[in-house]
């Protein structure tokens, strides 16, 4: 599946962590986490919260700032497991066992190296509750062929 690229501010990475109550099709609360090119890292109680937010204006409640995030990828939950995972800036996968851990840079195991670097680097990541399963959309240099494409992965 191709995706139009199209040139976005990359100022800031979404994390939303979902609450699922009755149907499971039905979301009935939301808190997202935003996390700027600094490191600071927002919390916004729906996503209807963040109608404020632009990419110079922060309007969320901040909570930490983690300078290591900022240059950050992606960073996103399995629903599942709670386990949170984040690509470093260099390409690493870092996954964190709960929210608290992520949130205070603690307890995250490095489970990859350097995967999503230069060429085969990503634009955002998330957690796709349909299939228990992540996608991104591909970034990296014009000879990256999946660049601008969604890429899912099964788990």
């Amino acid at each position: 599946m191709k995706v139009k690229s199209t040139s976005v501010n990359p100022v800031f990475r979404i994390l939303t962590i979902t609450s699922l109550l009755g149907s499971l099709n039905t979301v009935q609360a939301a808190v997202v986490y935003l996390t700027t090119t600094t490191g600071a890292i927002y919390q916004y109680d729906s996503v209807a919260d963040m109608a404020t937010q632009t990419a110079s204006v922060t309007s969320g409640t901040l909570v930490t700032t983690i300078a290591a995030y900022g240059t950050d990828q992606g960073t996103t939950m399995d629903h599942t497991s709670g386990i949170v995972y984040r690509i470093t800036g260099t390409g690493d996968v870092v996954s964190y066992g709960n929210l608290s851990g992520y949130l205070a840079n603690s307890g995250g195991i490095t489970v990859a190296t350097a995967v999503y670097s230069g060429n085969d680097a990503l634009n955002g990541f998330s957690y796709d509750g349909g299939t228990g399963g992540f996608y991104a959309v591909g970034a990296g240099g014009a000879t990256n062929n999946a660049q601008g494409d969604l890429i899912q992965w099964a788990s």
